[in-house]
């Protein structure tokens, strides 16, 4: 999804942030892998189906702890960034994640993982 300068670019162009935002953004795996679950989708998503999403691509059979370990990752430090930088809303309350700015990724594979089978449910 995000291989080379290129496509860190086209990121920052089609999410209309600076090109040192889009590279703190693409830095973190997790945000990456979020990002590539959320391209996945028609929003809103909820939280359960984005962390399973992550899990399953940082895990073939993710155990209670990743799940976990994501999840509490997603809530306090990859979503919380992502609407700082105007890519998505997160309403804690209802559990929805919407994205405010569609971005044009290569969702079919991602690190090696089919994402499609990752997210399928």
């Amino acid at each position: 999804m995000f291989d080379g300068s290129r496509s860190v670019e086209r990121f920052a162009q089609a999410a209309d942030i600076p090109l040192d935002g889009a590279y703190a953004l693409l830095a973190n795996g997790r945000t990456r892998r979020t990002l590539t679950v959320l391209s996945a989708f028609d929003p809103p998503v909820t939280l359960e189906r984005l962390v399973e999403g992550v899990a399953r691509l940082e895990r073939d059979e993710p155990d209670e702890r990743t799940t976990s370990e994501v999840r509490i990752a997603l809530v306090h430090v990859v979503l919380p960034q992502l609407e700082d930088a105007g890519l998505l809303a997160f309403d804690p309350a209802t559990g929805n994640v919407t994205v405010e700015k569609r971005l044009e990724t290569d969702s079919e594979r991602f690190e090696g993982v089919n994402v499609g089978s990752a997210t399928s449910r």
